[in-house]
């Protein structure tokens, strides 16, 4: 029998291969949500890292670092392109090159201090 919990997620795989998935509201998969990825309430809205449908209720400006862990992001926004380096909450090291400026839908927890890009904002 599933666990069956009221929780906002979408749908999740992990490397391991357990699914769950949200319907009518309710939270379904073969464990609790957190055994998946951890509920991640922030000071920014209340934000969950797998609740990344709704568009972001605020910004941060970001300088990047190799230290600094950020909050899940919903999304980056970049002002001027270069390459942007994040871990994403997955703790994927991930590099986007040459980035254009604009709105990038990316849960990250770190902007690398190789980012190329600039003016960033974490979008929460």
């Amino acid at each position: 029998m599933p666990f069956v919990a009221s929780q906002p997620f979408a749908t999740v795989s992990t490397d391991t291969g357990f699914q769950c998935f949200l319907q009518g509201g309710t939270y379904y998969g073969t464990q609790p949500p957190n055994a998946v990825v951890a509920a991640l309430p922030t000071s920014k809205g209340g934000y969950s890292a797998l609740d990344a449908t709704s568009p972001a209720q605020g910004a941060v400006a970001v300088t990047p670092s190799d230290s600094t862990v950020l909050e899940p992001t919903r999304g980056i926004y970049v002002g001027v392109s270069g390459d942007l380096v994040v871990t994403t909450i997955g703790g994927q090291l991930v590099t986007f090159k040459a980035a254009p400026v604009g709105y990038h839908p990316i849960q990250a927890v770190k902007i690398m201090a190789a980012t190329g890009a600039t003016n960033l904002l974490a979008l929460y």
